[in-house]
């Protein structure tokens, strides 16, 4: 049975899709394959192993047949993800590091187990609302590594439509050396061109771009009209969130990033399980509700059992600590978190207060 395509999701922080560094397209596509496996919320993958099925692979990534090749392809892309530098920037700091910790293959089993670097851990997990997202399948049929690369790096700017990069930042960025493509020309030609013409040939993206000059010399590239291929945020989804919350940027905004990964389906679920919530940050928790898929299940007929917090004699704020089982929890955006990162959200706390098994022990926040 066909895998459905749509289930392999790429989530980066917004520094690791701005990183410097520079991997053949077959790695590219590997590390993303991987990423995909990864759930924002995992927590740690410090002991966590991520498995590559080869065949699963080749097929997403289009070779036409699946072989022995496609294995010893694979491992000699491993090799050179365990030798390639990356370097992220996050303000201040100065971030060097390799992709891979290491790696294990079975001869003969068909796939091979990955082992990141501890340090990408922030760029993969917990990453909340600074990531840029996609379907794996929108870069798996690009042939050029720059194109990999550029379509990320547009795709993160997607809610703004504009992205002005400058030529020494734009090919650190493409892990392309100051000595290469020294004449724009040359730049222009295997770079740029060839980009801009299979991430709108294969890809969900569209925009348009052009050179940008300081006195006579050309220094950056300017890059508009970038959007999406797919719908906006239909006016009946909108109609969904508390009125309050209906023009409110940021969900619109999110909003618009989890039609196109999920689907109308999902999104409206979410909303609905947000609102019957009740949490005191909406778009904190909406956006959290999403990346994890809390409320999985969640039908909104099923609202009408929440009564809002106040009801019980208390609101449900940040800092209310609630005991269980002899264990203080406090609560963040309408929810506690265990330390196993299990999320205990509002309805289910509400009906533990009812039944004596959660007691409130101060409500002060």
């Amino acid at each position: 049975m066909e895998k459905d395509k749509n289930n392999y999701l790429v989530f980066q922080s917004n520094a690791l899709v701005e990183a410097q560094y520079k991997l053949d397209v077959l790695p590219q596509k590997i590390v993303r394959y991987i990423v995909s496996k990864i759930k924002p919320d995992d927590g740690t993958f410090k002991k966590m192993f991520y498995r590559l099925e080869a065949k699963d692979f080749s097929d997403l990534i289009g070779r036409e047949k699946y072989s022995g090749k496609d294995i010893e392809d694979i491992m000699t892309a491993a090799d050179s993800m365990l030798k390639t530098r990356i370097k992220i920037v996050r303000g201040k700091r100065y971030i060097a590091t390799n992709w891979l910790a290491s790696y294990e293959y079975h001869k003969g089993e068909g796939w091979i187990e990955f082992e990141f670097s501890s340090k990408l851990e922030r760029e993969l997990l917990l990453i909340k609302n600074e990531f840029t997202a996609y379907h794996l399948s929108n870069i798996a049929k690009l042939k050029s590594q720059y194109s990999i690369r550029l379509y990320e790096l547009l795709k993160q700017y997607i809610a703004i439509g504009h992205r002005e990069i400058l030529i020494d930042e734009l090919k650190s960025m493409l892990g392309i050396e100051k000595s290469e493509y020294t004449l724009f020309g040359h730049f222009r030609a295997k770079v740029l061109n060839i980009a801009h013409k299979e991430i709108l040939a294969k890809t969900d993206l569209d925009y348009q771009w052009k050179p940008f000059k300081h006195v006579r010399k050309i220094i950056g590239v300017e890059f508009y009209d970038i959007k999406s291929k797919s719908k906006p945020v239909p006016a009946w989804l909108i109609g969904c969130l508390p009125p309050k919350y209906r023009e409110h940027k940021e969900i619109l905004k999110n909003l618009g990033k989890w039609l196109e990964l999920k689907g109308e389906a999902y999104c409206t679920q979410k909303i609905q399980y947000t609102t019957s919530q009740y949490p005191t940050k909406y778009a904190e928790y909406l956006a959290k509700v999403l990346v994890n898929d809390y409320g999985a299940g969640f039908d909104q007929a099923q609202a009408s059992l929440f009564p809002e917090p106040e009801k019980l004699g208390f609101p449900l704020d940040d800092g209310v600590q609630i005991e269980i089982d002899g264990k203080t929890y406090t609560v963040e955006s309408g929810a506690i978190r265990t330390k196993k990162r299990e999320v205990i959200p509002w309805a289910q706390i509400r009906q533990g207060i009812e039944e004596g098994k959660i007691k409130v022990i101060d409500v002060s926040g």
